[in-house]
C-alpha cells in the first residue's frame, strides 16, 4: 500500500509539474507557484534518484504573492542539479532563497556542486556559452536570462557567483519589489520630471486623481535626478520633459537605459 501510495503521490507531482509548464507557459506567475513548482521538480528527482538531493528553502512570506515570469525558478534549479551536483561524490545540497526587502526581492539558488570559473560565468551571461541537456523541461538558463531581461529591461537582473571549482554556485535574481497598497493591490510608482513647477504639480495632479490609490508619485526638476531617483526610486514609468536645464530629458533617459 506504501509503495501505491508513493507512485500516485509522484504522478501526481508529474501531472502538476506539466500542466504549469503548458498553462504558464507564457503568463506570470506568482512567487508562490514558482516555489510549489520547484518543490515538486525536486521530489521527482529525489524518487527517481533514491533521494540524493537534499533541498532546503528559506522563503519570505511577503514575496509569495509578488508575480513575476514563470518558468525562472525551475530550471534555475534544474541548472544547479544537471550542472553543479549532478555526479559529485558527497550528497548534493540545493538551497532556495528569497527575501523581500524595501525597493527589491533577491532570489537565490544555491548548490554544492562542482563550482564555475570566471570564464564560464561571462560565457553564460554573454550567451556564449550554451549547454544541452537530454534530462531537460526544455527551459534552458541562457533561455531564462534573455526572458529575464528583456521582462525587466536591464542586464542586471541575473548574476552568478561561484569562488571556483568544487566551491559550489549562486545564481541571483533581483528584481524590484512593486508596494502592495490597501486592499493587496500593488502601488505603481511613477516618476513626473519637469524644470517647470506648474507644470509638474499639474501632471502630479491630474495623475493622482486619476489613479491616486493605486499609484506613487515621485517629482523631480532635472535630469540628473530622473537619474538619481531612477536607481533610488526605482519607478515603472517616468514623464520626463525633453527640455530641462544642464541635462535633458532625453540624455537622462539615455544615461538611465545604459
Amino acid at each position: 500500500m506504501e509503495d501505491a501510495e508513493k507512485t500516485s503521490v509522484f504522478i501526481e507531482k508529474m501531472a502538476d509539474l506539466f500542466r504549469y509548464n503548458v498553462k504558464k507557459g507564457s503568463e506570470d506567475a506568482t512567487i508562490r507557484e514558482e516555489v510549489e513548482t520547484v518543490e515538486n521538480y525536486i521530489y521527482i528527482l529525489n524518487v527517481r534518484f533514491a533521494g540524493d538531493i537534499h533541498y532546503d528553502s528559506q522563503v519570505d512570506e511577503g514575496a509569495l504573492e509578488h508575480k513575476i515570469p514563470s518558468m525562472i525558478l525551475q530550471p534555475l534549479v534544474e541548472n544547479a542539479v544537471n550542472h553543479g551536483i549532478r555526479g559529485i561524490e558527497r550528497q548534493g545540497e540545493i538551497r532556495l532563497k528569497i527575501g523581500e526587502q524595501e525597493d527589491r526581492i533577491e532570489i537565490r539558488v544555491e548548490d554544492n556542486g562542482r563550482g564555475m570559473t570566471e570564464k564560464q560565468i561571462r560565457e553564460i551571461l554573454s550567451g556564449t556559452r550554451v549547454a544541452k541537456d537530454s534530462d531537460s523541461t526544455g527551459i534552458g538558463l541562457g533561455n531564462v536570462i534573455s526572458r529575464l531581461r528583456l521582462y525587466y529591461g536591464t542586464e542586471q537582473v541575473l548574476q552568478i557567483a561561484s569562488e571556483g571549482e568544487d566551491c559550489g554556485t549562486a545564481v541571483i535574481l533581483t528584481i524590484p519589489n512593486t508596494h502592495a497598497g490597501p486592499g493587496g493591490r500593488y502601488m505603481f510608482r511613477i516618476l513626473v520630471a519637469d524644470d517647470e513647477g506648474i507644470m509638474l504639480e499639474s501632471i502630479k495632479s491630474i495623475i493622482l486623481s486619476n489613479f491616486g490609490s493605486e499609484c506613487e508619485v515621485m517629482c523631480v526638476k532635472t535630469g540628473r535626478a530622473v537619474i538619481e531617483q531612477a536607481e533610488a526610486f526605482r519607478p515603472d514609468i517616468a514623464f520626463v520633459d525633453i527640455q530641462m536645464p544642464g541635462l535633458s530629458g532625453i540624455q537622462a533617459i539615455r544615461e538611465v537605459r545604459k
